[in-house]
């Protein structure tokens, strides 16, 4: 499967954004951090390389396949 944009086969991302607690003692030293809690998890997929949107019938296309 290519980008029907620019032609790239790398691949897609999709945006996700977390957040966790980093934990420290109290001489300031890092003691681990909390597991990664997900703020935000985006549906669309990008392409890597020009960044646009791929439509989701490229996908589905995939799916039938």
């Amino acid at each position: 499967m290519k980008c029907p944009f620019c032609g790239s086969n790398r691949g897609y991302y999709q945006i996700e954004r977390v957040h966790r607690a980093l934990l420290f003692d109290f001489d300031g030293e890092p003691i681990g951090g909390s597991e990664d809690v997900t703020d935000y998890a985006g549906r669309r997929k990008q392409c890597i390389d020009c960044h646009k949107i791929l439509p989701r019938k490229l996908f589905e296309e995939m799916m039938e396949t």
